[in-house]
Formats: structure tokens, sequence, C-alpha cells
């Protein structure tokens, strides 16, 4: 009996410590115009996520935040982005807003289709649409609303590395549009669910992740936050949080 309750409360306490992050992904009647601005009824009725955590990889862990790193790691970060999902029968919306004390500032030098976007000031999302834990779309967005996509066949970590191996000819053909305000800069998008070969209803769930590189801030330079709870690399599908259609 004493290990039964041993057994439980170990269960228990270690429940406490991983939390399932979960986006309620509600259905659209009137969906929103993609124009940056954030205005459209629609973004009042989605649910909002938002603390995302500051993360470091391997070789962040060495660079201008090496004495740090290791006391940050999975903190709220002090510039927080929101996020917002939608869809209907044809899209997938979603909505980023991200605090920015220095707009004026933003990394931005990447102009085209699939350009390196990774290193501007940039939003990311990740789905694993058949929740296979391995497989995965992939979009980085900066604020001028360039675009990344790409679809993930998998991933390999050594210690030195990590290797994803993804077909960059994957294109989400999605409308995207963004704005830069006072303090805060804005993504909107609309996703082709055929783009994605994945058609949700009421009950469907996926992985997904939300992530973000600033380069702005100046005392936490070259900051990496993400939604799901994760340390190293963003491409992580096995610790992805879900999205759950409604």
């Amino acid at each position: 009996m004493k290990y039964l309750v041993f057994c439980l409360s170990l269960v228990l306490s270690l429940g406490a410590f991983a939390e399932d992050k979960v986006i309620n992904c509600i259905k659209a009647t009137t969906p929103p115009v993609i124009d940056g601005k954030l205005d459209d009824a629609i973004w009042s009725k989605c649910e909002k996520v938002t603390g995302l955590l500051l993360n470091f990889d391997e070789e962040m862990r060495k660079g201008p935040l090496a004495g740090k790193a290791k006391e940050l790691q999975g903190k709220p970060g002090s510039q927080q982005t929101e996020v917002w999902a939608c869809y209907d029968d044809n899209q997938l919306y979603l909505a980023f807003k991200g605090v920015e004390n220095n707009p004026a500032a933003l990394k931005a030098l990447a102009q085209g289709p699939d350009d390196q976007i990774w290193n501007d000031d940039c939003f990311e999302f990740f789905i694993d649409t058949d929740n296979s834990k391995k497989t995965y779309y992939h979009l980085i967005i900066n604020s001028q609303g360039a675009v990344y996509d790409d679809y993930v066949k998998g991933v390999k970590e050594t210690k030195k590395e990590t290797k994803v191996d993804s077909n960059i000819r994957w294109n989400a053909e999605g409308d995207v549009k963004a704005s830069v305000g006072d303090k805060f800069w804005i993504v909107e998008a609309a996703l082709p669910l055929t783009s994605f070969k994945f058609q949700p209803k009421a009950g469907t769930t996926c992985g997904v992740n939300f992530t973000r590189e600033q380069y702005t801030d100046k005392e936490n330079p070259n900051c990496y936050t993400t939604w799901a709870e994760l340390s190293g690399t963003f491409h992580q599908p096995a610790k992805f949080g879900t999205m759950m259609f409604k």
C-alpha cells in the first residue's frame, strides 16, 4: 500500500513539472482580412496564448549571453509575444503580435521567399498535422512579411549539431501581411489547408509550436523564445504543444 501511494505521488509530482500547452482554434464564420492590423472581430473571439519562454541552443550559450544562459533558460521573455488562431473550411488563420521596445531597430534583411529569414527578427510556426512527432511544416515570417517555408522530413540531433532534413520546395501558398507599430509588430497569415493536406474538424488535434527570434534587445541579444517548453533547437516536434480545433 505504501508503495502504491509513493508511485501515485511520484506521478502527480512529475505531472506538475510537465505543462501540456494547448491552444484552442475556433471555427470562423467570418474570416479575418489579412492586412496586418488585427482589427477583425474574430480575433477578439479567439483564445490568445502568450508567455513564450527564453530558449538557448548550444551555439548561443557560447555567445553574448554565455554568462546568463543557464539562469535565463525557461524564463518568460521580457518582451512578450501573443498568438491567436482560427480556421474555416479552406484556411488556417494565424496572428502574431510581438512587444518591441525598439521597432526602428527591427532586423529585416531577407526580402525574397525562402531567404535566410531566421537571421532576422521573426516569428516561426511549426505544425505537425498528423501527430507523428517527427515530420512537420514550418514557416518563418519577418517584419516585412517575407516568408521562408519548408516541410521537415526528420531531425537528427548530435552533440555537435542538429541536422534538419527538409524540403524547401514545399510552399504554404499563403497570404501574409506584416506591420510595425509603436512598441509592437504584427503578422497575419491565411494558410490554405490543402497545402498541409489537412482538413480539421471539431475535435481534431495536431502538434504546434510558436517561436520568435529577437535581435533588438541590447540586454539580451539574440533572444529566442518558444511557446512549447524546449531546451536547445526549436526543431523538437516531440515536445510541441497541441492545437485543438473547436
